[in-house]
Order: C-alpha cells, then sequence, then structure tokens
C-alpha cells in the first residue's frame, strides 16, 4: 500500500507544476480508479461500488467546471471512500496555493479553539470557534472529514480541524 501512497504523491506533485486540463485530469482520475481498486485489499468497507462508480462519474462531469485545487480535494474525497487512514491523497503543493484561513486549530474535549494566528490576528488566539460562515464547527469538521479516512472519532476531529483552513474544503 505505501507504493500506491508514493505513487499519488508523486502524480499530484508532477502535476501541481504542470499546466493541467480536464482530459490530463481525466486520465489521472482513470488511473487513480483502477490502482485503488488493483492495489487495495478492501476498498468497499463502507461504500458499494454503486457509490464509488457514482462518485467517479459524478467528478468526471464537473471536471471542466472545477479549478485544479478544488479537483485535488475531490480526488482525496476519491480516496477517502476506501476507509483505509494508511491510504490518502499527499496534496501539500496544492494547499499551499490555497487560500487559507490566517488561523490554526486545535479540537479539545470542550470545543475547538485558535491555537496560533498571523500576526495581524494574534488577538485571536484562544477564541473558540462555533461555525465558519454560518456553518456549526461540528459540520465543517463532517464535511471536511469526506476528505481523508479516519479510524476514529478524534482523528475526524483532529485532522479535521486542521484541514478547515483550506477554504475550498468548507465549500
Amino acid at each position: 500500500m505505501r507504493w500506491f501512497q508514493f505513487f499519488l504523491v508523486c502524480v499530484l506533485c508532477i502535476c501541481a507544476q504542470g499546466q493541467m486540463t480536464p482530459e490530463k485530469w481525466r486520465a489521472d482520475l482513470d488511473a487513480l480508479a483502477e490502482g485503488l481498486l488493483e492495489k487495495h485489499p478492501n476498498f468497499y468497507t463502507k461504500h458499494t461500488v454503486e457509490q464509488f462508480e457514482d462518485a467517479l462519474a459524478d467528478l468526471d462531469e464537473k471536471l471542466d467546471t472545477l479549478e485544479d485545487q478544488q479537483i485535488v480535494m475531490e480526488f482525496s474525497r476519491l480516496v477517502a471512500m476506501g476507509a483505509d487512514s494508511h491510504t490518502g491523497i499527499g496534496f501539500s503543493d496544492f494547499a499551499g496555493k490555497m487560500r487559507q484561513l490566517p488561523i490554526e486549530l486545535v479540537a479539545l474535549d470542550d470545543g475547538v479553539f485558535i491555537h496560533s494566528a498571523s500576526k495581524q490576528h494574534k488577538e485571536l488566539i484562544g477564541q473558540e470557534i462555533l461555525s465558519i460562515n454560518s456553518v456549526p464547527i461540528d459540520e465543517v469538521i463532517e464535511r471536511v472529514g469526506k476528505l481523508f479516512a479516519y479510524e476514529n472519532h478524534w482523528k475526524l476531529i483532529n485532522a479535521g480541524a486542521s484541514f478547515t483552513r483550506l477554504v475550498p474544503s468548507l465549500a
């Protein structure tokens, strides 16, 4: 499985450096689907074959209208359908180019809080986040949780809190 993770990271890094077209993304989408099903021992533990194929078809239809960063997020969502926390998309090259909230969050027993912020937003450190764009923080984290596989609730909460600063993930 580690070979496949490395493959995905390499493909996405190469894509980040070149101009992608919908046709190139479709080729990558086909390779991703084929690779997941060939290399993953039991990809359909949380979703059916039909659900995965529907998700592939939906993304294929939207490729002409999405930005590269959104496509990478959608690829991550597809990989997460396998519910294997050891398989994921390394999209740090794309994340670095995304609009990001100027804060970093941490999930604690009593809520989600700002633990780090840019200089101009330092006064926010320690503040609890109740919602983002009028979406309750629990729902934001649940939505973001569809971008990666997790084995327990705390992994969802902690990884979800860190992913929430990527603006495209809130859509």
